[in-house]
């Protein structure tokens, strides 16, 4: 006997806004090929060589955790256990860094 769980719109809707935020990424990609190519203006302006390195390891940061944001989406569409997981550690993740941000206002 074959059993398919049926997936309820509670469960849909919020997955698609997950998609949403991390469709961005290619042109994170493109972001970095034109960062590689730039050649700044001027001896005044040239950046460190450690900054550049620094601004590159965080964009490659920045996809791998976009990677992981899709993996995990499509994984909360086929029901997985380990993408709900994820997702619950995620959101506790944005709500503590939220609070300190929002402390710092104050």
């Amino acid at each position: 006997m074959e059993s398919s769980a049926k997936r309820s719109a509670s469960v849909l809707l919020p997955q698609s806004g997950h998609f949403g935020k991390h469709l961005p990424a290619p042109l994170l990609f493109r972001r970095i090929f034109r960062f590689l190519l730039a050649r700044l203006p001027g001896p005044a302006s040239s950046l460190p060589p450690a900054m550049r390195y620094m601004m590159l390891g965080t964009q490659a940061f920045m996809m791998c955790l976009s990677a992981f944001g899709i993996a995990t989406g499509v994984g909360l569409l086929y029901l997985r256990k380990w993408a709900r997981i994820s997702i619950l550690t995620w959101g506790g993740l944005s709500v503590f860094f939220g609070v300190i941000a929002f402390s710092s206002f104050f």
